[in-house]
Order: structure tokens, then C-alpha cells, then sequence
């Protein structure tokens, strides 16, 4: 199944904002705050429209429905009493829910985002700029900023912060601030015209494990490189003009 890039905007210093009372009580032992908030989400949201939806996530409902989309063999309401019994999985679905009502979808870079990443690695990017426009900085960082890095593989006694997540991608996404987005468009900009010279003939006959006919194939590749750098930066200069950040994801829809 191919992997899409997608993208949200995302209001950044709104769900800063909103979260934190809600993190607050969380860290002092009490997750219904959160909890009911999310809920609350839910109620005022269509579970069938919901934002991610377009990533193959589902918006549940969380007064029957674990994160995993089970019934929930204790209520809920009971659980809530100690925080202990409360999964990281859930607590970070609970922020996953809260976190949708500040993103907006729009274009991200599309099915042809690795050709783009495979000539920005030729062209001699950084990798850590490269990283930073295909997937962002850790989703964990919104909520602890002096979070560690994301733990690979993720488990579920890793802390809740880790888990504000959409589960049909891959990874946990990631998210850019203006700062990076300006970063990432000047950056693009500059290397304008090393893209539009990129010889194809450094495609080789095989990307990945799909072999490449030799001429015409590589240059259907280079097109496609072009048409992916002129979607990432459209995407950044809408999240620019909308003054609001973005997240990133690589999403299998």
C-alpha cells in the first residue's frame, strides 16, 4: 500500500492554550478534566466527518469505546477515579481528539514525496532538513517541550505524551511551527534551480524496488520530483499566509 503525505494546518498557540489546564491536572493525578473535554469534542463533532478521517482514523465514541475501539470492560466512569487505570494509549487519544478541533486539512506533498526526498538527498540537503519537511518535529513536543525523543517502537508504558497519535500512519506525525516553515520555504526556494536541473539519468533503472525504464522513465520521475517540490511549497506558503503552523503526516490513504 503506498504511503500519501498529508497536511493540516494547525493552530499551534490555540491548542497550546486550551491543553494546558488540561496537562496540569493530568500530571497531578486527574485525568477527567481531559476526559470530559474530549468528550465533549466528540459530541459537538460528526463521527463520520471527522478531520482525520482522511487519514483512516475514526473519531469514537470514548463514553463506551476505548482508543483501540473496544467497549470498555470497566465504565469509564469508574476508571476515572485513579489515573493508574487510565492506558497512555487512551490519555493520548483523549489529546488526539481535543488536538483535531485546531487542524484543518489541506495539500500536503502527495504519493511522489520520496522521489522529492531522494533528490534533496542528491542535491546535498541536510538530512536533518529533509526530516524536518517530510515529517516535522515529534507531536510530543506540544505537550512537553523538553520531552525526550520518541521511543521506537512505542509502548504502552511509555508516557501519555507519547501517544497523541493517529494510529493509520505511519510513525506519529509531526508538526512545524512558522519558524520552520519559513526555514523550509527559503530553503526550497534556493534550491529551485538545482531541482530543474536535476539530471534524471541519477534515478538509475530501479526506486526502491520498482525498476525505471531507461530514458523516458526517469524523466517521468524528474516530473514527478517537480510536482512534489511544488506541493510542499504550496503547503508551507498557505500554512505561511494563514500565519498558523502545520502537521505533517505519511498516511496509507
Amino acid at each position: 500500500m503506498a504511503l500519501r503525505h498529508k497536511a493540516f494546518l494547525l493552530n499551534i498557540d490555540g491548542f497550546k492554550k486550551k491543553l494546558q489546564p488540561f496537562i496540569d491536572e493530568l500530571d497531578s493525578g486527574n485525568p477527567k478534566p481531559l476526559y470530559y473535554e474530549a468528550l465533549e469534542c466528540t459530541r459537538k463533532n460528526n463521527l463520520d466527518q471527522w478531520v482525520f478521517d482522511s487519514i483512516g482514523d475514526k473519531l469514537l465514541d470514548i463514553s463506551a469505546y476505548n482508543s483501540s475501539g473496544r467497549f470498555y470492560d470497566v465504565p469509564i466512569e469508574t476508571r476515572l477515579d485513579q489515573i493508574t487505570n487510565i492506558e497512555s494509549s487512551e490519555l493520548g487519544y483523549w489529546l488526539l481528539i481535543i488536538f483535531a478541533d485546531y487542524s484543518q486539512k489541506i495539500s500536503g506533498i502527495g504519493i511522489d514525496y520520496k522521489i522529492l526526498e531522494y533528490v534533496l538527498e542528491k542535491i546535498r540537503w541536510k538530512p536533518s532538513d529533509i526530516k524536518l519537511l517530510m515529517k516535522g518535529l515529534p507531536p510530543s513536543l506540544l505537550i512537553k517541550s523538553n520531552s525526550i525523543k520518541q521511543p521506537l517502537p512505542l509502548s504502552h508504558t511509555d508516557p501519555y505524551w507519547f501517544w497523541m497519535r493517529p494510529s493509520h500512519t505511519k510513525g506519529s506525525g509531526g508538526w512545524l511551527s512558522n519558524r520552520e516553515i519559513n526555514y523550509l520555504i527559503n530553503a526550497l526556494k534556493s534550491s529551485k534551480s538545482l531541482v530543474d536541473k536535476f539530471d534524471p539519468a541519477l534515478f538509475g533503472k530501479k526506486f526502491g524496488f520498482r525498476p525505471i525504464q531507461v530514458p523516458e522513465g526517469q524523466f517521468e520521475y524528474l516530473q514527478s520530483a517537480k510536482t512534489a517540490y511544488e506541493n510542499a511549497l504550496e503547503m508551507l506558503n498557505m500554512a505561511n499566509v494563514s500565519e498558523r503552523g502545520l502537521f505533517l503526516v505519511e498516511s496509507y490513504t
